[in-house]
């Protein structure tokens, strides 16, 4: 994904979050669908997010747990799985 592509992408997000108040739970419903139906969408952000996945920043843990089970439900059918230390790993 561009430069470009992925400040369209903040922006988009950031309107969906004011537009449900603040509420991420229809967000996470959105992205939950789209991720089920496009599965390796997610692959042509990757060097971002991983870039953003290691920044020093507050999570909230039920966040993650959510975002690890909904990785693990999507790409467990293709012999991707979580490892220990959380990070996915094809096995």
């Amino acid at each position: 994904m561009s430069e470009q592509g992925m400040t369209r992408l903040e922006a988009d997000v950031r309107a969906m979050l004011l537009g449900a108040g603040g509420d991420p739970g229809p967000i996470k419903t959105v992205f939950a669908a789209n991720l089920r139906t496009t599965p390796f969408s997610l692959f042509s952000a990757w060097d971002e997010l991983a870039r953003l996945g290691a920044e020093d920043r507050h999570r909230i843990p039920a966040d993650v747990e959510w975002a690890r089970g909904l990785i693990n439900e999507v790409y467990k059918p293709w012999g991707w799985g979580p490892m220990d230390d959380g990070a996915i790993s094809c096995r």
